[in-house]
């Protein structure tokens, strides 16, 4: 064989094993992803149905949110694998996987029958989760798909080409929580998964086109996507943005044809952005994902709550999602009467005249929508509205600063008024923080913060109709992103107020204010809390630490006291009775704690060997000691050993111990035949059981039990004292004490559960719930409004 023919043939083994290779990355890139997400979807759960069940309007509901919060507490580590091996199954070469997948098939076909309705209403609630998601990231999915198909012609150990679609991911999930929930639970289950792990696969789609591209598969693909029609609402506008692997023709062309067209038929008001970051978690519209995939499914954006399998598939004109808890139907319905422009899926498909209700134009009595929004943005930055102090900031100051703005540029005279539409958002979102400000859980020093986002919350809501329908809008989440990670701040100078007081100053710096605005302003925020939450949680872990090592050593200490109490210790074995042995109890309870039975013989032991040199005052003890000292030295040798690490440190504190016990021996006055005869009185008696010698044993106050560490309070310093925000961090219950910390994981105060349950009972200390700072404030006005 020629040289040349023969690396031709190495060429082409290389390049086989490098697509093998590439195959093998990707699956690692997603098995690397999903185990994490997963795990905190989970750990996350159970916090967010105990605030759900503290939120209950009665017993039973909250009961049933506590038994299904539990619930998921002892199964959340099974879920979590089943889930993950499930998607592993989907990553099996295609080959493979048919295999599989026609074996399953060949076992049921002796069991066949009609799908029940439970079944029926799982099959809905996985594809239409899977179907909303997949719509939302068809473009990305469509050049995965495009790139899996020719990476499959050079080798066989890729996956299916739709291996990646999220319905298998939905289906993941709800193999993995099989018969152990009912539908009204999975439901629940499924609303977050939707909000934490699939609305969270952008990264995944990224990053694995990323290595497609970098592998020489398909570097450019040029989709054929119809674009929205003008007629759309701002929300549902195609964005023609580039990604970095896509060149799009025509783009600026379109653009500029069209800029007329837009601004003056209200579809992209001017001064705010209605479509989402590339990359960013808002949602695409309805309208737009549907159009794109050819599903036939316009309108069927269900949102990111439980109930999201429950909708119709063809011919929405109601919303089937919740929104803040509630049916957005419901609430779209109580926008409609208050503000007066239509809240309801078909108002995405109006002809373009009647479309208008929402985004008014100009008219010669009214200034139309982008009038008002450009107003809105000369006055974010004024001090009244940028600097606040805390106090409410009147809708009616707002709309007269807006009208003095439209003057300034209008040779000072004023004509006509502000359109209804506006006039009644400003109204509303007055409403809203009005609420915030009155949420006695979020502290005055927040409030300020919150406050100065009024405008551009304003604004938001005033470009985007779907603001108040959807929980996914960034400019909710930031909003509650703040509340949330200030729960503990009340001081200015708080690192992170700092950082939050510059976020907001940066989004109040923006004119030209929109939604990507907002994705990135959260996406900063979110990487910073998450490093202050990393030195948090090590700073926290050690107070801890100390805590566990205060509360070891004084349980030794008791234990220590009560077994020497009115013994008398000869000082040669003080070593190792009041060093070396507190030592390992110190070190076993720090490992394992005391409620187990090495605890107990550890106790045992320490009790034998002080018996053991006691001076000896019958024949009895005699014979008792010479029949067990043998068994007792090595039971204290081995234990010894297991502590320390000098074998010789060890034997010299035992030869030090067998001379004490020696010598109690040898100054003994008794007979060898008094002892053969104590030695078989002894041996005929019936044993007794050894058992420890503890504390005193106090009945021990108790705590509610929905009291568990995690929560925040507002907690009781002292009369005359500033009430501090903290967080339990420890529950002591073998000394009945409690351990807060700051939200820089400080340790603050302990508090005996005595004092924490009076302070409770009086409301000297409450309960910071935690809720949602948006989502709260919005049902309460909701709800006022019905």
């Amino acid at each position: 064989m020629s040289d040349t023919n023969k690396n031709q043939i190495d060429n082409q083994e290389n390049t086989l094993n490098s697509f093998d290779q590439l195959v093998i990355d990707i699956n690692a890139n997603i098995n690397a992803l999903f185990p994490d997400l997963i795990t905190r979807l989970l750990d996350s759960a159970q916090d967010k149905l105990f605030n759900i069940s503290s939120e209950a309007k009665n017993n039973e509901i909250q009961t049933r949110y506590f038994e299904l919060m539990n619930q998921v507490r002892v199964l959340k580590e099974s879920i979590a694998l089943e889930f993950c091996n499930n998607v592993k199954d989907y990553l099996l070469p295609a080959d493979e996987y048919e295999q599989k997948q026609n074996s399953q098939l060949s076992s049921d076909d002796d069991e066949l029958s009609l799908v029940g309705q439970d079944d029926m209403e799982g099959l809905v609630l996985v594809t239409g989760i899977g179907e909303r998601i997949g719509a939302k990231h068809i473009e990305q999915l469509s050049q995965l798909e495009l790139r899996f198909k020719e990476l499959s012609q050079k080798t066989n150990s890729l996956f299916k080409p739709d291996a990646l679609d999220p319905t298998h991911f939905c289906q993941a999930f709800d193999d993995a929580l099989a018969d152990n929930f009912d539908n009204d639970n999975k439901k629940i289950l499924f609303g977050m998964f939707d909000a934490q792990v699939a609305n969270k696969l952008d990264d995944l789609y990224d990053s694995t086109n990323k290595l497609l591209i970098g592998a020489g598969i398909l570097p450019k693909i040029q989709l054929h996507i119809s674009n929205v029609s003008s007629s759309s609402t701002p929300s549902a506008i195609a964005s023609n943005h580039t990604t970095g692997d896509e060149q799009h023709t025509n783009t600026n062309q379109h653009t500029s044809e069209n800029s007329d067209t837009q601004n003056t038929g209200g579809n992209n008001i001017s001064g705010f952005a209605m479509t989402a970051a590339p990359g960013s978690s808002y949602r695409n519209s309805p309208q737009n994902p549907a159009q794109s995939s050819g599903n036939g499914q316009a309108g069927n954006n269900t949102g990111s709550y439980a109930d999201a399998g429950n909708r119709t598939s063809s011919g929405n004109t109601e919303y089937q999602h919740y929104t803040a808890g509630m049916p957005a139907n419901q609430v779209g319905q109580t926008l409609s009467n208050f503000i007066g422009a239509p809240f309801s899926p078909d108002a995405d498909n109006t002809p373009s005249t009647e479309n208008k209700a929402f985004y008014p134009q100009s008219t010669p009595q009214h200034f139309g929508h982008q009038e008002i929004i450009q107003a809105l943005s000369s006055i974010q930055t004024q001090p009244e509205f940028d600097q606040t102090d805390g106090n409410r900031i009147d809708s009616e100051t707002i709309k007269q600063a807006v009208m003095a703005s439209i003057a300034k540029t209008s040779g000072g005279a004023v004509t006509k008024r502000i359109n209804q539409i506006a006039e009644k958002t400003i109204d509303f979102i007055e409403l809203i923080f009005d609420a915030i400000i009155d949420d006695k859980e979020i502290s005055d020093t927040i409030k300020t913060l919150l406050l100065r986002l009024q405008i551009p919350i304003i604004k938001a809501s005033m470009s985007d109709r779907e603001f108040f329908i959807y929980d996914d809008h960034p400019a909710r989440i930031l909003l509650d992103t703040i509340a949330d990670a200030c729960v503990g701040i009340i001081e200015h100078s708080d690192d992170i107020y700092k950082f939050l007081d510059k976020t907001i100053t940066n989004i109040l710096s923006d004119y030209e204010l929109g939604t990507e605005t907002f994705q990135l302003a959260l996406d900063d925020l979110n990487t910073y809390l998450a490093e202050k939450e990393k030195e948090t949680r090590l700073r926290e872990e050690e107070e801890q630490k100390q805590i566990l090592r205060k509360h070891a050593r004084a349980t030794v200490l008791k234990s220590l006291r009560a077994t020497t109490t009115g013994k008398t210790l000869p000082e040669d074995v003080h070593a190792l009775i009041l060093k070396r042995w507190p030592t390992l109890m110190f070190n076993h309870y720090l490992c394992n704690g005391k409620e187990n039975d090495e605890w107990v013989n550890i106790v045992l032991t320490l009790r034998n060997i002080v018996d053991s040199v006691q001076v000896i005052t019958s024949a009895e003890h005699l014979a008792k000691i010479l029949s067990d000292k043998d068994a007792l030295f090595e039971r204290t040798e081995n234990y010894l050993n297991t502590s320390s690490n000098s074998k010789k440190d060890v034997q010299n504190v035992m030869a030090v111990y067998k001379e004490a016990v020696q010598k109690h021996i040898d100054d003994a006055n008794f007979t060898d035949e008094e002892v053969t005869v104590a030695d078989e009185i002894i041996s005929k008696a019936k044993p007794v059981e050894e058992l420890p010698i503890e504390e005193e044993i106090i009945d021990s106050p108790t705590i509610p039990a929905n009291i568990m560490p995690g929560m925040w309070f507002q907690l009781f310093m002292g009369e005359n004292k500033t009430i501090r925000r903290c967080k339990l961090s420890v529950i002591l219950v073998e000394n009945a004490n409690l351990m807060f910390v700051n939200h820089k994981g400080e340790l603050v105060v302990e508090k005996s559960f005595d004092e924490f349950n009076e302070e409770i009972s009086n409301e000297t200390t409450k309960v910071i719930m935690g809720h949602s700072a948006f989502e709260n404030a919005f049902k309460t006005v909701i709800n006022r409004l019905n």
